[in-house]
């Protein structure tokens, strides 16, 4: 496994906990946003080095940036569909 895969892991891991804290309530939710915020980062970084390969605001190879956007983007829809 690369460092990049791991860090986008733990980059998704670190949106669904932040995400849980300020809008969570229940233990469900808490498991809920980690799986959705690990999937959503990770969707964003590939759609980041796809689209955008030579973006300056990068760590290494890891795109953060597109994948903090798309992460929180979709544990907001997540949220949304899940009330």
């Amino acid at each position: 496994m690369s460092i990049v895969w791991f860090l986008t892991v733990i980059f998704g891991l670190l949106c669904g906990a932040i995400y849980y804290l300020l809008r969570g309530k229940t233990p469900r939710q808490l498991f809920l946003y980690l799986l959705v915020g690990t999937v959503g980062f990770t969707a964003g970084h590939i759609a980041g080095s796809f689209f955008l390969p030579s973006f300056p605001l990068t760590l290494g190879d890891l795109h953060i940036l597109e994948g903090a956007i798309l992460s929180f983007g979709i544990l907001r829809l997540a949220e949304w569909l899940n009330a």
